[in-house]
């Protein structure tokens, strides 16, 4: 049945301030608003729980990548560096720099790992509002 919605895109939301009541006197907006107070006021708050939505949604996951590619050439410069002729004159150096070098490994790896989930998270994010799986961040 055409008329039978389980939710909705989006990108409706935007048009909510612009379906208005018959006599012109309430929007649609303010009518769930409103709905919202009376039936459900812990869900008033919820901007507490999106502060930084706005901040996010200016990093995108090619950024991310392109950050992620700089940090992990400049691993294997380290990396190189630590097994290089030159460093192996000065002992001292070459043992902070490979035990500089090994904590750095370990943060790498989960901020891989954290790359991983976000994406994981965006897709299952995508999937739950219905929304086009193929759209990057």
């Amino acid at each position: 049945n055409k008329g039978d919605a389980i939710g909705f895109k989006l990108e409706f939301l935007t048009k909510l301030s612009n379906t208005k009541s018959t006599d012109n006197k309430i929007t649609l907006l303010h009518y769930i608003v409103s709905h919202i107070e009376n039936k459900y006021p812990d869900l008033i708050d919820f901007s507490e729980d999106t502060a930084h939505v706005e901040a996010a949604s200016k990093v995108t996951s090619q950024s991310i990548r392109e950050e992620i590619g700089q940090l992990r050439m400049g691993m294997n410069s380290m990396e190189a560096e630590s097994k290089s002729d030159e460093i192996k004159k000065d002992l001292k150096y070459k043992a902070k720099l490979s035990e500089f070098c090994s904590h750095s490994k370990k943060i790498f790896e989960k901020i891989l790992e954290e790359e991983k989930q976000l994406s994981n998270n965006f897709s299952n994010l995508l999937k739950f509002f219905g929304e086009d799986e193929s759209t990057s961040i």
